[in-house]
């Protein structure tokens, strides 16, 4: 189902309401802010979250998950610009390899000795 904009966010978001980011990164954008799915239904949706981090080989690391839908996705560029360009593009994709949330699923619970 397609994310259809939303006017109603919360105030932390209308903070960021960034018009030059959203007009670079439309999708990654609405991933993470859209409340709902179908503004004139008002279904409601779980906005996806975004964690960016140094990897060991000093570029950066994002994983994007997609908690209404339990999967995540992981991209890695050597600047941050690039980094968003290229989640702009997976979140854009119908060709994303996303991975099921493993805390979802329970198998990230690890075995006790």
């Amino acid at each position: 189902m397609a994310l259809r904009k939303n006017r109603d966010l919360p105030a932390s978001i209308r903070q960021l309401d960034d018009e030059q980011s959203k007009r670079r990164w439309p999708t990654l954008w609405d991933h993470l802010t859209q409340k709902f799915w179908d503004e004139a239904q008002r279904e409601p949706r779980r906005t996806s979250t975004l964690t960016i981090f140094l990897r060991d080989d000093g570029r950066l690391g994002a994983s994007l998950n997609d908690r209404e839908g339990s999967k995540a996705c992981f991209a890695a560029a050597t600047d941050l610009y690039n980094l968003l360009d290229i989640l702009e593009g997976v979140c854009s994709s119908d060709d994303t390899q996303w991975r099921e949330d493993r805390q979802k699923t329970g198998s990230s619970a690890r075995k006790k000795n």
